[in-house]
């Protein structure tokens, strides 16, 4: 049974020093509760983090997603619903929330999430193109003004 992480809110400013960052294992046992025992430490540690202690970093969002699609094979809804629901649990601080966000948003409306990232990180840097052979470009029309372009 996949679950979502224990409620929490997002804390207002930066209460808390960062004092851990927060590898995929630790993510996929508090969202999967596979292996039980890790499961309930995962759950515990990220329960008792004072707010943004924990460090998410944007590459172990991207691993997250890729093993919940993977191995867990679960849909880009589910992802975005167990990864989005992170962004409210006021222990966890992510390396550039602005972009994981939009990530999110352009991957729900059907990019691939590296895809997704790099048309976010781009939007957040103010750069109108992205350069790939990958041919997203009736997905983004609608959702961005960030174009693609072939090398």
């Amino acid at each position: 049974m996949v679950r979502g992480p224990a409620a929490g809110t997002r804390a207002a400013g930066r209460a808390t020093e960062v004092t851990a960052l927060l590898d995929t294992n630790v993510l996929i046992r508090h969202f999967t509760g596979d292996p039980p025992d890790q499961a309930r430490r995962a759950t515990a540690r990220i329960r008792d983090a004072g707010p943004n202690e924990l460090l998410l970093l944007d590459l172990h969002v991207a691993e997250c997603v890729y093993v919940l699609e993977g191995p867990y094979r679960q849909s880009k809804a589910e992802v975005a619903e167990l990864l989005g629901s992170t962004l409210g649990v006021a222990a966890i601080r992510f390396e550039h929330e602005t972009v994981v966000r939009r990530s999110f948003d352009l991957y729900t409306a059907g990019l691939d999430f590296a895809d997704a990232y790099l048309v976010a990180a781009a939007e957040d840097a103010g750069v109108d193109h992205v350069l790939s052979f990958e041919r997203f470009d009736a997905k983004l029309k609608r959702n961005t003004s960030v174009r693609r372009e072939e090398p």
